[in-house]
């Protein structure tokens, strides 16, 4: 085990993140947690192996 903890969000081709879950991804961001918003295992994948922070999500 590494002792990291990842987060993913996991929508539709067409799915959006409400309110509460970019406030929740902005929170993250500012930890620097590994998190991502994604759509297909290949996604997910991307999101854990290269420990990225934010993936997936547009800034407003």
């Amino acid at each position: 085990m590494n002792g990291k903890i990842y987060f993913l969000e996991v929508k539709s081709k067409t799915g959006r993140a409400r309110k509460d879950q970019i406030a929740f991804h902005q929170a993250l961001t500012n930890y620097h947690v590994i998190h991502g918003l994604v759509r297909s295992p290949e996604e997910a994948l991307t999101v854990v192996e290269g420990e990225l922070v934010g993936y997936g999500f547009k800034e407003s």
